[in-house]
């Protein structure tokens, strides 16, 4: 389990309130499951995604980090360990599962919420990343 899922309730308390959902219990945001089961195949943002920009997310994972004194960690290259680390671990949801497997894996509450935290993982890494090299997401996706 990674530490941004294991964010103590003072990290999230010094959250903007509109973004503090306490039920969930997880991660520094607390993250809400979707609703739906299998895979999402429409385009519409749901939860926190509609009104949260890229500029936020990284402000929220600076925060975190910093309140860690973890900046002493986070060089380019462990930051992309990090995300090749997550990222191997959401393929290990994946990997030798045949699609009828996976939409198993997705309609499974459980499967559901592993998927969804590594996701959150490798999104953790690669916003950390951007906020310390001074990248901009929304500019180099638009390229």
């Amino acid at each position: 389990m990674s530490a941004w899922r294991m964010a103590s309730d003072a990290a999230v308390a010094t959250l903007p309130k509109a973004h503090r959902l306490h039920s969930s219990g997880r991660g520094v945001m607390g993250f809400c499951q979707a609703t739906r089961p299998g895979v999402h195949r429409d385009t519409k943002e749901v939860g926190l995604d509609k009104k949260t920009t890229v500029a936020e997310m990284k402000r929220w994972v600076q925060d975190f980090c910093e309140a860690r004194d973890w900046d002493q960690y986070h060089s380019p290259k462990e930051l992309a360990i990090g995300i090749v680390t997550e990222a191997g671990e959401l393929l290990d949801l994946f990997r030798f599962r045949s699609e009828t497997e996976v939409a198993e894996l997705l309609s499974d509450p459980e499967g559901r919420r592993q998927v969804q935290d590594e996701l959150s993982d490798v999104l953790f890494f690669v916003l950390r990343m951007a906020q310390r090299v001074g990248f901009d997401l929304s500019e180099s996706l638009a390229q």
